[in-house]
């Protein structure tokens, strides 16, 4: 029988072509396996990122911010007026309390005057306007001066009405502006704008309210900056404050509250440790703005 000549078509497969051919299937499974194996990878950790709450994620974001922004220390604190929980990030942090104290120092004057059975007088209402609305100082140790006929008379009344409004870790030291204060504090005291108090007058707490509506350009970052970056209706209260520490490095502040379509939020950011007063501003304007976006988009699981 004669043998059957090949196909000029088909080659011949030589031992090198059959060893080409096992490396290749090998390296074809090696790299399935690779893909696999990172395709799992990539699954685990989209799943742990799902189980996270909302309130890691924002503790991540704002961890992002303050690396972004070569922050020594940030700290955040939020209270939802509508589900009446709150939010806090480093609530362990100090700093100074800067001009923000122009809000209690406000508030304070509108108890001395209440505790007479009066209301702001004209005179109070121009200092506060100056106070608040440009961040005055002359105009700011016009109103403490009001609180008592000593350093240590005024000191005492502004801290009573620190402790009217539940603050607990900050307190004047016969002076302001240069005694530490936290968020979580400074939101207490912005609840207290937004709420009222039976210590006060109604149409006093009114004016401030008015007074912390944005008008000048210091006032414009942190809480402030809300008025421009969100579309939603808002009524956006503001008072920021920025003092430098004995190595010239700023500390960064704002308070306020904003009130949006899905509700009313009291905000307080604080940073410090920087030599450009711009970046400062900048991280606890997108620090606020991080915040309210979380607590906007889940609204009953931030706490």
């Amino acid at each position: 029988m004669t043998s059957r000549a090949p196909d000029v078509n088909v080659p011949m497969f030589t031992r090198r072509h059959m060893v080409g051919g096992f490396a290749l299937g090998a390296g074809l499974m090696a790299a399935g396996a690779w893909r696999e194996k990172n395709a799992a990878a990539w699954r685990e950790k989209n799943a742990a990122a799902n189980q996270l709450t909302p309130e890691q994620v924002l503790s991540s974001k704002l961890d992002e911010l303050a690396q972004t922004y070569g922050a020594d220390e940030l700290s955040v604190a939020a209270f939802n007026h509508v589900t009446n929980q709150g939010f806090q990030y480093h609530p362990e942090y100090r700093g100074y309390e800067a001009s923000i104290v122009k809000v209690s120092i406000a508030l304070a004057v509108m108890r001395f005057q209440h505790e007479k059975n009066d209301q702001l007088t004209d005179e109070q209402k121009q200092a506060m306007k100056a106070s608040i609305e440009q961040s005055d100082n002359d105009a700011t140790s016009q109103l403490f001066g009001m609180l008592g006929t000593t350093n240590t008379e005024r000191a005492d009344f502004l801290n009573g009405t620190y402790q009217k409004m539940g603050v607990t870790n900050t307190s004047s030291s016969e002076g302001w502006g240069s005694n530490e204060t936290n968020p979580v504090d400074q939101v207490q005291i912005a609840r207290t704008v937004y709420d009222g108090a039976e210590w006060t007058n109604p149409n006093d707490v009114d004016y401030l309210r008015e007074l912390m509506h944005v008008k000048d350009e210091s006032q414009s970052w942190g809480v402030g900056a809300l008025k421009e970056s969100r579309q939603d209706d808002q009524d956006i209260l503001c008072k920021n404050g920025w003092l430098p520490d004995t190595d010239n490095l700023w500390n960064l502040n704002t308070v306020g509250v904003a009130i949006l379509d899905a509700g009313a939020f009291s905000l307080c950011a604080m940073t410090k440790g920087f030599e450009d007063q711009t970046q400062g501003e900048k991280l606890v304007s997108d620090a606020i703005a991080a915040v309210v976006e979380a607590m906007v988009n889940h609204n009953d699981k931030i706490q």
